[in-house]
This record gives structure tokens, sequence and C-alpha cells, in this order.
């Protein structure tokens, strides 16, 4: 079985050629139970891509919950199946809860692109505030593989964990993990959810998704838009 069609095979082959920098490491959390649905995808999609790396840049590890609970513990997976994607030896968490399919694919080749040099995508300023951040704080941007608008937000969210590892950049594929869109009335996507308590929705520019964020690390847990900007509801 395979999962990246021939041709874009080779236009990932020659991205990677062309622009990966240092290696990355893809970590896959699985399970072997037929409670996971797409796990053998998620592992032929992560072997898959290890092998379009240049000079073997990409790496990749694999963990089943049956046998390393300890480890999907430490790293607080969501559920299988989840891929990590790091440099090495790096402490900060972009991770994809569910299969990233459709236009999530992008993401997960750009994040791989930010991995291999070691830094995101973002403006001074923005990785200045983020670095100054001192709370440990998760990213959930719930998503569906048909919305087109979901990369951008989860991108943001991964180029922010990137930025801080106290930060954690989760995509959360809402089919996959329907008890959680329930819990967190994820209704249009992307749905963005700070620390299980501060929502908004949108794929918002840096500058508004940096605003929510800081504002979520103060400790307001709701909040409205206006022409004048975002604002805390009253």
């Amino acid at each position: 079985m395979t999962l990246i069609p021939d041709r874009e095979r080779e236009y990932i082959r020659d991205i990677f050629k062309e622009r990966l920098k240092g290696p990355v490491v893809l970590e896959a959390f699985l399970t072997g139970d037929d409670s996971c649905a797409y796990c053998n995808e998620m592992l032929v999609l992560m072997k898959e891509l290890a092998e379009l790396g240049p000079n073997g840049l990409i790496t990749y590890s694999v963990h089943y919950r049956e046998s390393e609970p300890e480890v999907f513990e430490a790293n607080r997976i969501l559920g299988p199946p989840t891929l990590r994607v790091r440099s090495p030896d790096a402490p900060y968490y972009m991770m994809f809860s569910g299969m990233p399919a459709g236009y999530e694919f992008g993401a997960l080749i750009e994040d791989i692109l930010d991995a291999s040099k070691g830094s995101p995508r973002l403006s001074p300023t923005t990785i200045e505030k983020l670095r100054a951040l001192d709370k440990d704080m998760e990213i959930w941007v719930f998503v569906t593989p048909t919305c087109p608008y979901c990369p951008r937000a989860v991108r943001m969210a991964h180029m922010f964990a990137m930025a801080n590892p106290r930060i954690r950049g989760i995509m959360v594929e809402a089919m996959e993990f329907p008890s959680l869109a329930e819990k967190y009335e994820v209704m249009s996507v992307p749905h963005i959810v700070i620390n299980d308590s501060y929502t908004f929705i949108g794929a918002l520019p840096e500058p508004m998704f940096l605003e929510h964020v800081m504002r979520a690390a103060s400790g307001e847990t709701a909040y409205e838009v206006t022409e004048e900007g975002v604002s805390p509801v009253k």
C-alpha cells in the first residue's frame, strides 16, 4: 500500500532536496488494536516521507500504546494515531492527532521544512513575545481534511510551539476524535482551544493569533471580535 501518488512523490522529493537544511525526526504514536482506523496509514505515510528525504535526513520512530504506555503519558498523547514532527533532541511539540490528510498534508510538509531549519517562520516581535511566556500552554486546532483554511491555523499553532517549548501545538482531526469535538462544541473549523478554556474560530493572521494566545496566557476565558479588535466578553 502506498499513500503518496507518484507525481506528488517526485514533487516532494524535489522540495526536500532543495529546502531541507538539517535532520528531522517523525515520531508516531500508534496502537495495534482495531480501535484505530488510521494507524496503519499513519505508519505508511511516515515511512514514505522518510524515503523521500535526501541522504537520510528524515528518520522516524514508532511507539505503540500497548508496549509503551509511559511514553504516551509523558507526551500527553490525545490518542492514536498521533504524529510528532521535530528536530533531533528538540523539546518542542508540533503534533498531528489524527491523519494529516487532505489540506493538512501541506501543513505537514511545511512543518518538516521548518523543523529542518530549527526555526519557525514568524516575525522577530512574535518570537520575542512567545519566548517571554513563562507558563505551559496547549493550543489545539480542530480541523477536517476538506477545510482549506485549517492548515493556516495548524501551522500557526505549530510555529508558536517551535518558538517556545512550553507551548504545545496540536492539530486535532475532529472526525477522528468526535468525543473531543463534541466536548468543545466544534461546529465549524478551524476551531482553536487554548488551555482547555479559551476558544476562538478562524485562520487568523499572525498578530491576531498571537493576541489570542497572550490573552489566554493572562487567564481570560472568552472573547469577542469587533471592528476594533479582540476584547474579553463581559
